[in-house]
């Protein structure tokens, strides 16, 4: 294996309630997708100084931050993770505890929505959000009221919003989809806007990626869907069929719709499906610039395999023995 294929070496700092821990063992943190939580998995050791059996077993709420120290073709010091503690399991016999936990979206996950925003943009409802979960905010401002939407035939009513998303998140998460915009939480940061318009990372396997593997699902390479609406403004039914003929086909149906909308949520829908087609799982040394969204262009295995792809999720590992690692996957970019 050449050097470059070689797992990173690096530390870790632990904070818990602002009292730095040592004895971490491994942490492993992952994110499934651009509008979910990222989760964390962290190990410690019971026998640290500052952090023994009853620290953990005393435990009450609990922040975390977990901070990068020296390491071999990274800078020390990168912050990695930042957020709650959600469960404590103490294995006595072999000293150690095992905390997981959510970033800080979690205190919008476990908040329910018990309001109406119809008069609102989405922008400032992201903000209030931010606001109240005591984080900072990073928001793309918006004009339209989202009362709006249900007007202009988007999927969700403004007029049952409140009963429709059963916590702030999922409320952000669909009106971040309306936009066409990310939502996610970094550090002590929600972030609500566009996806930053950044060049794909390179990526050659036997340099940066050390493991590759592609899943074709032959029946996505050309999938048929239909959408079907009635719009009861217009008095009429609409449908459209994109795609070609790879043995999958899906229908949907869609409210108040015109026939402009059906043929582009047609075209739209086709697109997703057919990008699911080729699944890369990549295995590389770890680094801290790749997240969901994130596109790569891959190289290097001689192959049509070789092209650009867009993250669905990743996953960061720091061990003592195994150094620094990260896993992803992505689908291929038509």
């Amino acid at each position: 294996m050449s050097e470059n294929l070689v797992a990173r070496a690096i530390g870790l700092d632990v904070v818990i309630n602002g009292i730095s821990i040592t004895g971490a063992l491994s942490f492993e943190v992952a994110q499934e997708s651009p509008y979910s939580a990222a989760r964390f998995r962290l190990v410690m050791a019971l026998n640290s100084p500052a952090a023994g059996i009853e620290f953990y077993a005393g435990m009450g709420v609990a922040t975390i931050a977990v901070t990068t120290t020296v390491s071999a073709g990274l800078n020390g010091g990168s912050s990695l993770f930042q957020g709650q503690i959600d469960t404590v399991m103490l294995d006595v016999g072999a000293g150690a505890a095992l905390l997981t936990g959510r970033d800080f979206s979690a205190r919008l996950i476990d908040r329910e929505v018990n309001e109406s925003f119809s008069n609102q943009t989405a922008s400032s409802i992201a903000r209030q959000f931010a606001e109240a979960a005591n984080l900072s905010a990073n928001v793309t401002p918006t004009s339209q009221p989202i009362g709006q939407y249900y007007e202009l035939a988007h999927n969700g009513s403004a007029l049952a919003l409140h009963s429709r998303h059963p916590t702030r998140w999922d409320l952000l998460v669909d009106l971040a989809e309306i936009e066409g915009f990310l939502v996610s939480v970094r550090g002590t940061t929600l972030i609500f806007g566009p996806a930053p318009v950044v060049a794909p990372a390179t990526l050659f396997y036997g340099q940066e990626l050390m493991e590759v593997t592609v899943d074709r699902a032959l029946g996505l390479l050309s999938p048929s869907v239909t959408i079907r609406s009635w719009n009861p403004r217009l008095q009429g039914a609409f449908t459209a069929t994109s795609g070609g003929s790879s043995g999958v086909g899906l229908t949907l149906v869609k409210p108040n719709l015109t026939q402009a909308q059906v043929l582009a949520h047609a075209q739209r829908e086709q697109a997703r499906l057919a990008t699911q087609s080729v699944l890369l799982r990549a295995v590389m040394p770890g680094e801290f610039s790749l997240e969901p969204a994130s596109m790569v262009q891959v190289q290097g295995t001689g192959s049509s395999i070789d092209g650009l792809y867009q993250l669905r999720s990743i996953e960061r590992r720091i061990g003592v023995a195994g150094g620094f690692i990260q896993r992803f996957e992505a689908t291929r970019v038509i």
